[in-house]
């Protein structure tokens, strides 16, 4: 009786353990309203962080996905095993190392930007999961959570009302940035727009047509980038803009 006891008081401690690690439940994924199917492994919550499968979100937005595993040399330590995922989709490319707290986007074909995470992307039971928050981010999606229905809501505009949008508004506030001095174009939407074109597609951000292309694909940290880097005058005039998109 004693043993008996002893074993479930371990297996209700263990499994107490585990439980707040490890978020219990059914966790979804919907890309513009279409709910993403995973074959085995469905996404979860670690550290009070959501990892999501990388294969079956990132196929389905159309990335190649790719494993690599390669021997790293060092000279003050023994050689380690690097396992990394690399996402391709045209001019995106994204490599993803197993255990480190960032990824990389490419910027070009030989540059790279590091751009971190919050959790390192991780392999649980055979599968690799990452927070893909960040990264879907990084090539101009928009990620939110909806806590009603556990579901991380991936849309390929911005906004949530951003389909009511009128090409007219959005063309109103990239003509008022494009006619903006010209050092603002070079120090603040240029750093923001790169990561949103693809490499080789000419964009110079002179026209109304090539700053509204890249406002279409911000998501919420550019945008708030973007405002606050206006001065008091330009940022009034950009917010009645601004707003006039949500309308």
């Amino acid at each position: 009786m004693l043993r008996t006891f002893l074993v479930l008081v371990l297996v209700v401690a263990f499994g107490f353990l585990v439980s707040t690690d490890i978020g219990a439940g059914e966790i979804g994924v919907a890309i513009d309203d279409v709910a993403v199917d995973f074959d085995d492994m469905s996404p979860t919550i670690v550290d009070g962080r959501t990892l999501v499968p990388v294969r079956g979100v990132f196929e389905a937005l159309g990335f190649d996905v790719e494993w690599l595993e390669w021997i790293a040399e060092h000279q003050d330590r023994d050689p380690t095993l690097v396992q990394a995922v690399v996402l391709t989709r045209g001019y995106d490319r994204i490599v993803i190392e197993i255990g480190f707290s960032y990824f990389y986007r490419s910027l070009g074909p030989s540059l790279y930007k590091a751009i971190s995470l919050d959790v390192p992307a991780q392999i649980i039971e055979g599968r690799t999961l990452l927070p893909i928050r960040p990264v879907l981010e990084s090539v101009g999606y928009y990620v939110d959570w909806d806590d009603v229905t556990r579901t991380v809501v991936v849309s390929s505009v911005p906004f949530e009302t951003s389909e009511d949008y009128g090409i007219v508004a959005v063309l109103e506030l990239a003509t008022f940035i494009s006619n903006m001095e010209f050092d603002f174009l070079v120090d603040v939407m240029a750093p923001l727009a790169g990561p949103h074109v693809p490499w080789g597609m000419s964009i110079e951000l002179r026209t109304p047509e090539d700053v509204a292309w890249v406002l279409l694909r911000f998501g919420a940290d550019d945008w708030n980038r973007l405002l606050s880097a206006m001065n008091e005058d330009d940022l009034a005039q950009a917010m009645e803009l601004f707003e006039a998109l949500q309308q």
